[in-house]
This record gives C-alpha cells, structure tokens and sequence, in this order.
C-alpha cells in the first residue's frame, strides 16, 4: 500500500506515530546493538488521538468478524485491545 492510496484514517495514524513514537538518534537497543532509529509505539498506543484511531481502524478490520473477544501479550496489547472494546462499544 502506497502513501498514495492509504486510507485517511491510516494516513492520519501513520502522522501521529512519525511525529509521537518515531525517533532519530543514536539508541541501545535491549539486545545490546545500537540503532540510528527508534520506534516507541506506546507514545501513540497511550494518546488519546491515537488510541481513538486504533481502535477505529481495526474495529473497521474485525467487526465483521463478529469476535467475542479481543486480545494480545499484555505489556503492548492492553491499550489496544481497549480501544477496539471501546470503539465496539461505541458501534454497538
């Protein structure tokens, strides 16, 4: 999927995680090796725009699915998981 053809919605997260969670710079990684970049998704995932989005978006992908339940390893998943109950509460 190119910029060009992105949904705005997508188009709107892919801004918020450059602007909040993207980094350049020089950082440790938990490996031990450095990178020229970091990307700390929580920044975006922990926002009220961004959660709002997420949430958006992949009710969009898994409603259809009619899913009972919605989940993922707990240290990055919960503030996702939150926003897709949240947005299918909100959806009905």
């Amino acid at each position: 999927m190119t910029v060009q053809t992105r949904s705005p919605k997508l188009q709107t997260l892919f801004e918020i995680l450059s602007q909040r969670s993207f980094k350049r710079g020089t950082f440790t990684l938990a490996s031990g090796k450095t990178s020229t970049y970091y990307m700390d998704g929580r920044l975006t995932t922990l926002s009220a725009d961004g959660s709002k989005i997420i949430g958006e978006l992949l009710f969009e992908h898994l409603g259809p699915l009619k899913l009972d339940a919605v989940g993922g390893m707990t240290m990055g998943a919960d503030p996702i998981v939150t926003a897709v109950t949240v947005e299918s509460a909100r959806q009905g």
